[in-house]
């Protein structure tokens, strides 16, 4: 029976992808952090867990937890690197601890994680190693300094791991959603200034409290982005990057067509006017 491990299995993608997997006859250790949250998955699922699932408690930045958790578990012959949250906010109102936390869970966590599987990948000659970025790995918008970043750096990294190993038979793909329907406000950071009506970026956290609001609108559902990634896993050869989502798949195809020059004028004309009309 083949193995995955999938870190951040709580809610959206994370959990879906571990009980479509354990219901497909995959034994799946899925680590978590928020119990409540689990649960209240499942039972918004309306399933018990899966008998070939289970779920891990761990925070995936600290050592010692992640040590202790997977210090009985074989080399998974699929690791998936979900965990994440978004830091958002004007970058002079963000600190170098929210970056660095941001860092430590989007970019650093996933990296330990595969330095710890790779040598016995290597030796068997097979893994496979999904690590969900975002297509905002491939974009940036305003207030995603830190979110933005933290992906594009993992981005880098995989891809340069995945040309690394791809001689020892370890396949590496980057997992590219675009907005997927979940609790956005419980997988993100805010600046602290969002509600200051003296911050000299107040319209840009305007922003953000609309972008919350209307958050959900055009998003995938998070089953059905899982099913998508059940669909890439019967690839016989795993590309090197794969979109979920119809904004994904739309803003790939409009990077390759629209000069960046172009995307640069319009992005600052529209923060100009918001600018302009809060002054």
């Amino acid at each position: 029976m083949q193995t995955a491990l999938i870190t951040g299995i709580s809610s959206g993608i994370g959990f879906h992808l571990a009980v479509k997997l354990a219901l497909s006859n995959m034994q799946v250790f899925g680590l978590y952090r928020d119990k409540q949250r689990l649960q209240k998955s499942f039972d918004q699922a309306q399933i018990n867990q899966p008998k070939l699932l289970t779920a891990i408690q761990a925070d995936i930045t600290n050592d010692d937890q992640i040590d202790l958790a997977l210090k009985d578990i074989a080399t998974p012959d699929l690791l998936v690197n979900n965990a994440g949250y978004g830091l958002y906010g004007p970058f002079e109102e963000l600190t170098d601890q929210q970056f660095k936390d941001q860092f430590e869970t989007n970019f650093f966590s996933p990296l330990k994680l595969i330095r710890r599987y790779l040598p016995t990948m290597r030796q068997r000659k097979s893994g496979r190693i999904l690590n969900v970025a975002s297509i905002l790995g491939q974009m940036v918008i305003p207030t995603g300094s830190g979110y933005c970043s933290s992906k594009w750096a993992i981005e880098a990294a995989s891809e340069a791991i995945r040309y690394e190993v791809a001689p020892f038979g370890i396949e590496v793909c980057i997992i590219e959603p675009g907005l997927i329907r979940t609790d956005f406000k419980s997988n993100m950071e805010l600046t602290n200034q969002i509600d200051n009506t003296e911050s000299g970026y107040r319209f840009l956290n305007k922003l953000i409290q609309t972008e919350i609001k209307q958050y959900g609108r055009f998003a995938t559902d998070p089953s059905k982005a899982a099913d998508s990634i059940l669909r890439l896993l019967k690839y016989r050869k795993l590309p090197a990057r794969y979109r979920i989502g119809a904004d994904a798949t739309l803003y790939s195809a409009l990077k390759k067509l629209v000069p960046e020059s172009l995307i640069d004028l319009i992005q600052r004309g529209y923060l100009e006017n918001l600018y302009s009309k809060d002054s």
